[in-house]
């Protein structure tokens, strides 16, 4: 499997500068050359994930020296399309909620790996992953996502043919899932008339918008799973770990405040037949928790 182009063998170091016009706006100075550029065809790409998802351990010690730098070159690849649709969401979510808090993240290796293995039912391939770059807005109310959400729809009706196309959007708040979990998330496929950043064109950026306690929410899945060492946020939804924490964060979803709009409206939720249940079970809870942190001392 040989690069593209060794022109294109560049590192991702160098970051974005931003640059206060005189207006007090903010732009940015772009080196986006330093960035790294996809190397090799999208078929390697999709061979070297065949290879991961069948791999059982690390990937950094079982996968072929080849495959893992075809992965590590298309993960790497995704620094430049994620900076930039960042910025676009950090534009939009600051004018709704100048508090707003913007985030980003590269998937990690592992987290491929499992995804990957999770999809080989459905075929994934490596090269059609939609949330190897990510980033999230979380605002202080639902009706500031209902606000953000405008804006996107604002955005895509203007400009439909527009340099990043949104290809994708799940409101996991009116169409909640049944494990507890709310969120708008969206995909944006990076695409750019530039010659300069045609190497890009097609990376596809996973957009998450939530609610302050709907990220709290999620924020404490993944704290149990810390100190538990189950993998509550890919498994709530399935008979995989403790059914008492699956239970429960479950009913906290359906809970005012996280759920509402017209999931609520039209009755999805029935939070106060929950509420008994709910009680009875933080004791269970309490005690597994302190359980859990105990052995960490």
């Amino acid at each position: 499997m040989t690069p593209r182009s060794s022109t294109d063998c560049v590192s991702a170091k160098t970051p974005f500068h931003p640059v206060r016009r005189i207006d007090g706006r903010v732009t940015l100075r772009q080196h986006f050359m330093a960035f790294s550029k996809p190397q090799y065809p999208l078929g390697s790409v999709d061979a070297a994930g065949r290879v991961l998802a069948e791999s059982v351990g690390s990937p950094m010690q079982i996968v072929d020296e080849g495959s893992l730098e075809v992965i590590k070159n298309w993960r790497a690849a995704h620094h430049f399309p994620l900076q930039i649709v960042k910025m676009m969401l950090k534009g939009r979510a600051k004018r709704i909620d100048p508090q707003a808090l913007v985030s980003q993240r590269m998937k990690r290796l592992p987290s491929i790996q499992n995804k990957l293995i999770r999809g080989q039912s459905e075929t994934m391939r490596l090269s059609q992953m939609q949330d190897i770059g990510g980033c999230r807005a979380v605002l202080k109310h639902i009706s500031d996502v209902d606000r953000l959400m405008a804006l996107f729809r604002e955005g895509s009706a203007k400009n439909p043919t527009g340099r990043h196309k949104m290809v994708g959007t799940r409101d996991y708040i009116a169409d909640p899932k049944a494990d507890g979990y709310r969120g708008v998330h969206y995909v944006f496929r990076y695409q750019s008339p530039s010659p300069d950043r045609s190497a890009w064109n097609g990376l596809r950026i996973e957009i998450q918008v939530r609610s302050k306690l709907q990220h709290a929410w999620a924020t404490a899945v993944e704290t149990v799973d810390t100190f538990t060492g189950q993998s509550l946020k890919f498994a709530l939804g399935t008979n995989i770990g403790d059914p008492t924490w699956r239970r429960f964060f479950a009913l906290k979803g359906r809970q005012p405040g996280l759920a509402s709009r017209a999931s609520v409206r039209r009755g999805c939720y029935c939070f106060e037949n929950g509420i008994s249940e709910l009680l009875l079970g933080y004791a269970g809870i309490r005690a597994a928790l302190n359980s859990a942190i105990a052995k960490t001392r």
